[in-house]
Protein backbone atom coordinates (compact mmCIF):
# COMPACT_ATOMS: atom_id res chain seq x y z
CA UNK A 1 0.00 0.00 0.00
CA UNK A 2 1.58 3.42 -0.56
CA UNK A 3 -0.76 7.26 -0.15
CA UNK A 4 0.21 10.67 -0.21
CA UNK A 5 -2.26 12.82 1.00
CA UNK A 6 -2.45 16.29 -0.64
CA UNK A 7 -6.12 17.01 0.82
CA UNK A 8 -6.61 19.34 3.99
CA UNK A 9 -10.12 18.32 4.02
CA UNK A 10 -10.30 14.43 3.81
CA UNK A 11 -7.42 11.55 5.33
CA UNK A 12 -7.80 8.69 2.65
CA UNK A 13 -9.06 5.37 5.09
CA UNK A 14 -9.60 1.84 4.67
CA UNK A 15 -12.15 0.23 6.36
CA UNK A 16 -14.69 -2.19 7.15
CA UNK A 17 -17.34 -1.73 4.62
CA UNK A 18 -19.46 -4.52 5.74
CA UNK A 19 -19.77 -7.76 7.42
CA UNK A 20 -18.51 -9.51 4.07
CA UNK A 21 -15.47 -7.04 4.31
CA UNK A 22 -14.72 -6.75 7.68
CA UNK A 23 -11.02 -7.12 8.04
CA UNK A 24 -8.46 -6.51 6.39
CA UNK A 25 -5.48 -9.73 5.68
CA UNK A 26 -2.18 -9.20 3.45
CA UNK A 27 -1.92 -11.70 1.48
CA UNK A 28 1.92 -10.95 1.23
CA UNK A 29 3.84 -12.23 4.22
CA UNK A 30 6.29 -9.39 3.91
CA UNK A 31 3.66 -6.20 3.39
CA UNK A 32 4.88 -2.88 3.38
CA UNK A 33 2.86 0.49 3.67
CA UNK A 34 4.67 3.43 2.40
CA UNK A 35 3.06 6.90 3.65
CA UNK A 36 5.07 9.45 1.89
CA UNK A 37 5.53 13.00 3.18
CA UNK A 38 1.72 15.08 1.94
CA UNK A 39 0.30 18.49 2.50
CA UNK A 40 -1.97 17.06 5.49
CA UNK A 41 -0.65 15.95 8.89
CA UNK A 42 -1.93 12.19 8.09
CA UNK A 43 -1.12 10.40 5.44
CA UNK A 44 -3.47 7.70 5.32
CA UNK A 45 -5.96 5.79 8.54
CA UNK A 46 -6.79 2.39 8.78
CA UNK A 47 -9.92 1.77 10.61
CA UNK A 48 -10.33 -1.81 9.44
CA UNK A 49 -9.38 -4.46 11.50
CA UNK A 50 -6.01 -6.28 10.84
CA UNK A 51 -6.01 -9.92 11.16
CA UNK A 52 -3.59 -12.20 10.69
CA UNK A 53 -2.74 -14.22 7.21
CA UNK A 54 -1.15 -17.37 7.52
CA UNK A 55 2.03 -16.43 5.78
CA UNK A 56 2.30 -12.82 7.13
CA UNK A 57 5.96 -12.58 9.16
CA UNK A 58 6.31 -8.62 9.34
CA UNK A 59 4.31 -5.23 8.57
CA UNK A 60 6.08 -2.53 8.05
CA UNK A 61 5.33 0.95 8.09
CA UNK A 62 8.20 2.82 5.48
CA UNK A 63 8.10 6.93 4.23
CA UNK A 64 8.04 9.95 5.91
CA UNK A 65 4.34 10.76 6.48
CA UNK A 66 2.33 9.69 9.05
CA UNK A 67 0.26 6.28 9.34
CA UNK A 68 -2.90 6.08 11.50
CA UNK A 69 -3.95 2.62 12.79
CA UNK A 70 -6.99 3.29 14.44
CA UNK A 71 -8.92 -0.35 15.37
CA UNK A 72 -8.55 -1.54 18.91
CA UNK A 73 -9.88 -5.13 17.41
CA UNK A 74 -6.53 -6.25 15.52
CA UNK A 75 -5.15 -9.22 16.24
CA UNK A 76 -2.36 -10.09 14.16
CA UNK A 77 0.31 -11.50 16.04
CA UNK A 78 3.57 -10.24 14.08
CA UNK A 79 3.50 -6.49 15.15
CA UNK A 80 4.52 -3.47 13.58
CA UNK A 81 8.31 -2.12 12.21
CA UNK A 82 7.87 1.85 12.42
CA UNK A 83 10.89 1.98 10.26
CA UNK A 84 10.29 5.70 8.82
CA UNK A 85 8.15 8.60 9.35
CA UNK A 86 5.37 8.45 12.35
CA UNK A 87 2.81 5.87 13.70
CA UNK A 88 -0.27 7.50 15.08
CA UNK A 89 -2.37 5.50 17.04
CA UNK A 90 -5.69 6.00 17.27
CA UNK A 91 -7.26 3.02 19.96
CA UNK A 92 -5.58 1.76 23.21
CA UNK A 93 -4.81 -1.55 23.34
CA UNK A 94 -6.35 -3.88 25.35
CA UNK A 95 -5.61 -6.87 27.90
CA UNK A 96 -1.99 -7.79 29.78
CA UNK A 97 -0.79 -9.64 28.09
CA UNK A 98 -2.02 -7.67 24.84
CA UNK A 99 -5.27 -9.86 22.97
CA UNK A 100 -5.85 -6.69 20.42
CA UNK A 101 -5.26 -3.37 19.40
CA UNK A 102 -4.02 -1.14 17.31
CA UNK A 103 -1.20 -2.68 16.73
CA UNK A 104 -2.31 -6.64 16.58
CA UNK A 105 -0.44 -8.51 19.44
CA UNK A 106 3.15 -8.51 18.52
CA UNK A 107 5.85 -5.99 19.21
CA UNK A 108 6.65 -2.71 17.97
CA UNK A 109 9.64 -1.72 16.70
CA UNK A 110 10.50 1.43 16.74
CA UNK A 111 13.54 2.67 14.24
CA UNK A 112 15.84 5.69 14.32
CA UNK A 113 13.79 9.47 13.16
CA UNK A 114 10.82 8.02 13.93
CA UNK A 115 7.75 9.67 15.88
CA UNK A 116 4.90 8.47 17.85
CA UNK A 117 1.98 10.09 18.44
CA UNK A 118 -1.78 10.02 19.23
CA UNK A 119 -4.73 10.95 17.68
CA UNK A 120 -5.82 13.98 20.06
CA UNK A 121 -7.26 11.23 22.86
CA UNK A 122 -4.61 10.01 25.25
CA UNK A 123 -3.48 6.32 24.21
CA UNK A 124 -1.94 3.27 25.85
CA UNK A 125 -0.60 0.36 24.32
CA UNK A 126 1.10 -2.56 26.16
CA UNK A 127 2.53 -4.26 23.50
CA UNK A 128 6.14 -5.16 24.16
CA UNK A 129 8.62 -2.52 22.23
CA UNK A 130 12.11 -2.51 20.56
CA UNK A 131 13.93 0.95 20.34
CA UNK A 132 16.19 0.75 17.38
CA UNK A 133 17.32 4.52 17.32
CA UNK A 134 16.10 7.66 18.70
CA UNK A 135 13.13 8.29 18.04
CA UNK A 136 10.04 11.02 19.05
CA UNK A 137 7.25 11.53 20.89
CA UNK A 138 5.24 13.74 18.12
CA UNK A 139 2.21 16.03 18.55
CA UNK A 140 1.85 19.55 20.11
CA UNK A 141 -1.27 19.07 22.80
CA UNK A 142 -2.32 17.07 25.75
CA UNK A 143 -4.09 14.92 23.45
CA UNK A 144 -1.48 13.15 21.90
CA UNK A 145 -0.02 11.46 24.85
CA UNK A 146 1.15 8.07 24.65
CA UNK A 147 1.92 5.92 26.62
CA UNK A 148 4.21 2.76 26.27
CA UNK A 149 2.75 0.39 29.15
CA UNK A 150 4.76 -3.25 27.71
CA UNK A 151 8.63 -4.26 28.27
CA UNK A 152 10.37 -2.11 26.77
CA UNK A 153 14.06 -3.12 25.33
CA UNK A 154 16.58 -0.09 24.20
CA UNK A 155 19.47 -2.01 22.76
CA UNK A 156 22.92 -1.95 23.01
CA UNK A 157 22.91 1.85 22.30
CA UNK A 158 22.48 4.66 24.41
CA UNK A 159 18.74 6.33 23.28
CA UNK A 160 17.67 9.38 23.06
CA UNK A 161 14.04 10.16 23.00
CA UNK A 162 12.56 13.52 22.56
CA UNK A 163 8.82 15.25 23.16
CA UNK A 164 8.44 17.77 20.69
CA UNK A 165 5.88 19.78 23.62
CA UNK A 166 5.60 20.40 26.79
CA UNK A 167 2.22 19.64 26.08
CA UNK A 168 2.70 16.19 25.31
CA UNK A 169 3.29 13.61 28.15
CA UNK A 170 5.01 10.92 26.83
CA UNK A 171 5.25 7.93 29.32
CA UNK A 172 7.44 4.64 29.03
CA UNK A 173 5.62 2.28 32.11
CA UNK A 174 6.48 -0.75 30.50
CA UNK A 175 9.97 -2.36 32.40
CA UNK A 176 12.89 -0.86 30.64
CA UNK A 177 15.86 -2.87 29.92
CA UNK A 178 19.12 -2.56 27.77
CA UNK A 179 22.05 -3.58 27.00
CA UNK A 180 24.09 -0.15 26.84
CA UNK A 181 27.31 0.67 28.55
CA UNK A 182 28.04 3.86 30.19
CA UNK A 183 24.94 5.45 28.79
Amino acid sequence: ITATNDSYSTTPTISAGSATLALLQFSNPNPVITVNQGLAEVGLNISATISQHASMTTLTKSGAGILALSSAESTFTTGVNLSAGGLMLGAASTGTPVTKGPLGTGTLTIGSGTSLLSDGTARSVANAVTVNGDFTFGGVVAGNNVTLAGAINLGASGRTITVTSPAVAATLSGALTSTATGT
